[in-house]
């Protein structure tokens, strides 16, 4: 549990805090070495680094989609959907140069999928499939439902494709300041 955003604000708590330094315990520096903050202390903060980065990722999301935040992550799970069978795909991808995958390589995804890969109700991902359709985030084909190229192709997810890119490195930062070793 965060008490507080600074060490000194909260003399004597039990807990560790984020700070301009780097995450430390209560009256204890990070270690590099991890020597000097413990295994237990380490995993707590790597388990409050991490849930950063996860609210950071998941505000961007959520602007990106008007403030809907389950219409966010069911975008967002249509998108992996969409395009994971093309990790194994580098050749192709080298002939997309900097652009993103065509839709002709999208694969569709069922809402009934989408749902599942989720734990979501089938309904409740069938209106928020069906918002993402409405305002144009996303269509019907043959298969299931995609969310076109163009529809990413946009000053607003590049912005915040940027900003995430910002925020990972951030977090690999953090990571390694609470001593965590990185390769």
């Amino acid at each position: 549990m965060v008490r507080s955003s600074s060490p000194a604000a909260a003399p004597g708590a039990k807990g560790f805090f984020v700070s301009a330094s780097g995450v430390t315990l209560a009256g204890m520096a990070a270690d590099p070495s991890g020597a000097g903050v413990g295994r237990v202390g380490l995993t707590r903060a790597v388990a409050r680094i991490s849930n950063e980065y996860v609210l950071r990722s998941l505000r961007l999301l959520t602007d990106l989609h008007g403030g809907e935040f389950i219409t966010a992550i069911v975008c967002q799970a249509i998108i992996a959907a969409n395009t994971a069978h093309l990790a194994d795909q580098l050749e192709a991808a080298a002939s997309w140069g900097h652009s993103l995958p065509p839709d002709s390589v999208r694969k569709p995804v069922s809402i009934l999928a989408v749902a599942g890969s989720l734990g979501l109700p089938f309904e409740t991902t069938r209106r928020h499939v069906s918002k993402l359709i409405a305002a144009g985030a996303c269509k019907r084909v043959r298969g299931g439902v995609i969310v076109p190229a163009e529809v990413l192709d946009t000053d607003a997810n590049y912005a915040a494709a940027e900003t995430n890119a910002a925020n990972v490195q951030r977090f690999i930062r953090a990571l390694r300041r609470a001593g965590l070793p990185i390769d």
